[in-house]
């Protein structure tokens, strides 16, 4: 369990990123900038919002590399330009505010600090996603842009949830449904991570790191879930109610599927066409399973 605990709580991601450790806490400014969110079902959904800005950061990546693959180029060349949008109006939105989004300009310093570390680095790929919409391929130099900004981008994604979640989570009940939001939304990034990482194996980008990276994705992916299906005390995270529960098992079986060819390439195994295909049809399906998971704890976040 102490394995376990570690990888959800310490959330290591290799390739760049720095660990985005600590113990969450409730200072006095967010105690008070928790009381003026009067509205806590916002603030579920700003932590859901954050965690889909660290989603994309490695869904631009994977989509560029099955671009690069030709895997299915025209289906991943409307998804990296979506995700980039999509992006874009969530970053704003988190800062300023979004009547779609459901949610109002942000108030806490400390969250806006760590917003303005994303604002420092998305131009960085966002230039590279343009350039390739507009070539319709990936050249070498928005690959290299694109690898470079996403590790930073990830590790930056998770400290704006970091900072909500000390923010908003000021109460044990309040933080075990912003917990289980946090970590639900966290297996949709981890669907796109490993589906990256698999690419950029084919690819021949780093393989035997990329090797280790994505068997330790496949790792706190599968940890992630089985904590959400069975609740972690000692991190204010509850069994999950039936519903979800079994919403949960059917990511569970879907995980079946892709898990052993992730496995697989992570064991040593070459990604030929087949696999590239099987990944590329799969991790959709992966996803919104993930999305689905996550939307329900919004729900339920809401009617607290």
């Amino acid at each position: 369990m102490t394995k376990v605990l570690n990888a959800l709580t310490r959330r290591e991601f290799a390739g760049g990123a720095a660990a985005a450790a600590g113990t969450l806490f409730v200072s006095g400014n967010a105690a008070q900038a928790a009381g003026d969110e009067s509205d806590f079902s916002a603030a579920v959904r700003r932590i859901g919002l954050a965690e889909e800005q660290a989603v994309i950061t490695q869904r631009i990546p994977m989509c560029a590399n099955f671009i690069k693959l030709n895997v299915e180029p025209s289906r991943f060349l409307a998804g990296i330009e979506s995700a980039a949008a999509r992006f874009d109006k969530v970053l704003a939105g988190l800062r300023n505010g979004d009547a779609d989004l459901g949610i109002t300009a942000e108030q806490s310093g400390e969250v806006l600090e760590a917003l303005s570390a994303v604002d420092s680095v998305w131009p960085i790929m966002r230039g590279a996603v343009a350039s390739i919409v507009s070539n319709g391929f990936v050249e070498e130099a928005d690959f290299d842009a694109i690898a470079r900004a996403s590790s930073a981008l990830l590790f930056m994604s998770e400290n704006v949830e970091k900072r909500l979640l000390s923010v908003y989570g000021d109460s044990t009940k309040k933080l075990a449904v912003l917990i289980s939001v946090e970590l639900a939304a966290r297996q949709e990034m981890l669907t796109q991570k490993m589906a990256k990482e698999v690419g950029n194996i084919a690819l021949g980008f780093k393989p035997e790191e990329n090797r280790k990276i994505l068997a330790d994705s496949a790792d706190l992916y599968e940890n992630s879930l089985q904590a959400l299906i069975g609740g972690v005390e000692e991190l204010t995270l509850p069994p999950p109610p039936e519903h979800i529960k079994l919403a949960l098992l059917e990511e569970k079986s879907r995980w079946s599927d892709l898990g052993p060819i992730i496995r697989s390439v992570a064991d040593g195994a070459e990604p030929g066409l087949l696999e590239l295909y099987s990944i590329a049809s799969q991790e959709e399906a992966l996803l919104e399973a993930a999305q689905h998971i996550e939307h329900l704890y919004v729900e339920l976040g809401s009617k607290i």
